[in-house]
């Protein structure tokens, strides 16, 4: 008999219900119910709904329990984890410094076996014995080497190594890197190149030792694995801010190459392409492991492209602060136009050469062989003939000696030409034989730009800039001179037509604007005589009509399948030159403006006229008068370097950062509708114009965001959004800072000049003369306000000369008219008061 106990007795139920408490089809729990009645229906009907409710308490109460055991097994598990990470961090310090003690100790005996076997070598020994000592001197070096990479890697290990911030020299460092390892290419016949772009900054602040390092380890790994060909390092700008480049490095070979998996193990410690790499080529698979460590404690990354039997190319960017500027090699006016020649069966070695000349405003060309070199010098001879040629040593065929030989002997030339051997053997034989001949100086490979630069000084007697320190207190201007060479300006942006158009009128060129390429095209096509410019200077991205388009446009035209057509765009890249080429340019120019670069390359192209007085007079009366300006120091721009872009007019200056401040300081808001609008394009072009004309003024920072934007734009990054919000606070920053100094420094002028008395006759004088101008829609009329803006000084309210000042920027001359009226009538109402 079942019964129920109860607190106050006991029942017999009625019934016992088992009801299974079910998921699926798993069973999770059984309910037992004993009840003292029997169930009805409705009670029964409740069970029923009740019961997959509790079964999905059930469920989840069940998933708790094992939730909680798991996290309890999982912090048990980090606890003994934890304790493990601390003891193989223990063992690998102590591993690290075991390794760099015992590093340090293996050095001193080794330096001992290296300075002794030196030492022997220079006493009297049998050729046995020197043959010995030979391979024991070896030896120690090459384990010395590994010993120092074992350092280095403990260190790294250790986190013991440091990287210096100190000032240097990239050309110091390249120069060492020539010195170590052109030894060991020549041993094997390579050629060995150094090719650096010249707007990579000479002086850096970073580490040099480590620099170096990273390049002879990835230089020495490039000869060791090429048998022919040859072995060339490329130094570019990759990237610029206002105190900081990222510099872009790559040694490429023409050796054995790689597959991907051998690529992909490249950077792994102690690990080679493969074993028989390593047996064949020996070394212990740290040095590329070393060298990354390196890159990325210098802020930057390395990379491996190749293809077995092609070939591999090591690339690697790091970030360096920018060093105090030195007296750079600058543009030396005798040297301007000279034709040079350039001898090289390499085209690698060709290019770089011939860069390094047109650098100084040579007119360089290059051949590749000894007899192209002998037959293009007597065919140049009667009309144009070359001054110099840089001829290369081991040529197949005609070699350089015989070509100049060849040459020099040649009694039908009239101008015979100056000759430079370069090799990159240097033989004392080949010295003297060059001696013999008559060739005048010998460059070795890889040949740098200071050495080129005091050879050219020296063979053609002209006065470096060193040598004129006793001019240094000229106006820089003068360093210059494009008398008379007539430039058609194509730019879209006033602000950069006004700052291309002072800097070259400055040194006496003759200017012609147009607007974009639709109307360069016209200028220089129209009629049947010949185009009255010597020169074009060709933005690339402007509406209606780019450059390219233009380009192509002119080439078509027989008569113009010759003439000088220079790019000038924002883009400082490889590819973006090599477009200008291909469209049909002739040569390329980079924004923001550098002057030397400017005329060096525009002196290739196009031959300076004599001086003329009167022209000069003006050009001075203009620089005197600006010379009163005053330019505050604003947070964000390189006053200095902005001024060097305008010929040192502080006027212009401090005018064009105005019209900045006033003309681009809705760029974001411009940026943001062409987006909305789904115009990509349209906002790629706001930015690099932007971009164009910060880098024009010095203003750093905007160019430097503008920069990123443009790139994301271009790239379609999902980092527009972002980069776009900093554009617009680095723009709303940069723009109030601007509008508040040039505010601050208007108001800020002696009380003396601000109070002097009105005079009406000399106010009319200038209204009269600024109505002339204006007429006339002269570009002049931009001085003459600044004269009438002091005459009416304290009787015309500052608003109105504003607006006037906006009218005649924004070339809008009839605007000007009227507003220039206002101010002759108010004038006019305060002369006959007094």
């Amino acid at each position: 008999m079942l019964n129920v106990s109860a607190g106050s007795g006991s029942v017999a139920p009625a019934c016992v219900l088992f009801l299974p408490v079910m998921n699926q089809q798993d069973v999770l729990a059984i309910i037992e119910l004993a009840p003292s009645a029997p169930v009805s229906e409705n009670q029964q009907a409740l069970l029923d709904a009740l019961l997959p409710t509790v079964a999905l308490n059930t469920k989840i109460l069940g998933s708790k329990l094992v939730t909680r055991k798991l996290l309890e097994q999982t912090q048990v598990q980090a606890a003994d984890l934890a304790v493990a990470k601390e003891a193989a961090e223990a063992a690998t310090k102590a591993k690290s410094d075991f390794l760099a003690n015992m590093s340090h100790e293996i050095r001193t005996p080794m330096n001992a076996i290296i300075g002794m076997t030196h030492l022997a070598l220079k006493t009297n020994l049998s050729l046995k014995q020197s043959n010995y000592l030979t391979k024991v001197k070896i030896a120690a070096h090459s384990l010395l080497g590994i010993i120092n990479d074992i350092l280095d890697f403990s260190k790294i290990e250790a986190g013991k190594l440091d990287i210096e911030k100190t000032d240097f020299r990239l050309e110091d460092v390249l120069d060492n890197l020539s010195t170590i390892v052109s030894q060991k290419a020549q041993d094997k016949n390579l050629e060995f190149l150094i090719a650096m772009q010249h707007d990579v900054p000479p002086n850096l602040i970073g580490d040099p030792l480590r620099l170096g390092q990273i390049l002879i380890n990835l230089v020495n790994n490039a000869v060791k694995f090429t048998e022919r060909g040859e072995v060339l390092v490329s130094v570019a700008l990759e990237e610029q801010l206002e105190e900081r480049v990222k510099v872009k490095f790559s040694v490429r070979d023409s050796g054995i190459g790689m597959t991907p998996e051998q690529s992909s193990k490249l950077f792994q410690a102690f690990a080679q392409a493969d074993t028989s790499t390593t047996r064949k080529y020996g070394g212990t698979g740290l040095g590329l492991s070393i060298s990354k460590r390196l890159i990325e404690m210098m802020e930057g990354t390395i990379w491996v492209e190749s293809q077995p039997g092609a070939g591999s190319t090591f690339y690697f960017t790091t970030w360096f602060g920018i060093g105090s500027q030195d007296k750079r090699k600058r543009l030396i006016a005798d040297l301007a136009g000279i034709r040079a020649l350039v001898v090289d069966d390499n085209a690698q070695a060709r290019e770089i050469l011939t860069e390094a000349l047109r650098v100084f405003a040579l007119r360089a060309d290059s051949v590749s062989s000894g007899e192209d070199a002998v037959r293009e010098i007597a065919a140049a001879d009667s009309a144009d003939p070359y001054r110099l040629v840089l001829m290369d040593w081991h040529m197949p065929g005609l070699d350089g000696l015989e070509a100049s030989r060849i040459i020099k002997r040649n009694d039908r030339l009239q101008n015979i030409p100056k000759i430079v051997m370069v090799t990159a053997f240097g033989r004392d034989e080949i010295r003297t034989q060059a001696e013999e001949i008559g060739v005048e100086s010998y460059l070795l490979k890889p040949v740098n730009q200071s050495l080129l630069y005091d050879t050219l000084v020296d063979l053609f007697g002209v006065a470096g800039i060193d040598a004129r320190h006793g001019r240094a207190k000229q106006d820089e201007a003068t360093l210059h001179d494009a008398m008379g060479i007539r430039v058609l300006l194509v730019e879209d942006n006033e602000m950069n037509q006004q700052v291309a158009t002072e800097l070259l009128e400055s040194a006496g060129a003759i200017v012609t604007v147009a607007n974009h390429g639709g109307e360069a095209v016209k200028f220089l096509t129209a009629g049947d005589q010949a185009p009255e410019f010597d020169v074009v200077l060709m933005d690339l991205q402007m509406p209606e009509m780019d450059g390219f388009t233009a380009t192509r446009l002119l080439r078509s035209d027989a008569r113009l399948e010759k003439f000088p057509i220079i790019a000038m765009t924002a883009h400082a890249l490889v590819e973006e030159r090599q477009r200008c080429f291909d469209a049909g340019m002739n040569d390329h120019v980079s924004k923001p403006i550098d002057p030397d670069n400017l005329f060096a390359t525009l002196l290739r192209w196009a031959k300076a006229r004599p001086k003329q007085t009167v022209k000069t007079e003006v050009d001075v009366a203009k620089v005197k008068e600006a010379d009163g300006v005053a330019l505050p120091e604003i947070a964000g721009i390189k006053v200095a370097d902005g001024l060097n872009r305008v010929a040192g007019n502080r006027r212009l200056y401090r005018d064009l950062l105005g019209q900045f401040a006033s003309k681009q300081g809705d760029a974001a808001g411009q940026v943001t509708t062409a987006l909305e609008g789904g115009d990509v394009k349209l906002a790629e072009r706001i930015a690099h114009t932007v971009k164009g004309v910060a880098g024009n003024l010095g203003i750093t920072e905007v160019q430097a965001v503008t920069q990123r934007l443009e790139k994301a734009l271009r790239d379609g990054e999902g980092t527009v959004s972002a980069v776009l919000v900093e554009f617009a606070s680095v723009m709303n920053t940069q723009v109030q800072a601007i509008k508040k100094a040039l505010f601050d420094s208007a108001t800020s002028r002696p009380d003396a000049v601000q109070r002097l008395p009105f005079d009406g006759k000399m106010a009319a004088v200038a209204i009269a003369q600024l109505r002339i101008l204006l007429e006339a829609s002269d570009g002049e009329a931009e001085v003459s306000f600044r004269r009438v803006q002091d005459a009416v000084a304290g009787v015309v309210e500052k608003p109105y000369l504003d607006s006037l000042n906006a009218s005649i920027n924004d070339f809008d001359f009839d605007g000007a008219l009227k507003k220039l009226d206002e101010i002759a009538q108010c004038c006019a109402r305060n002369g006959d008061n007094k």
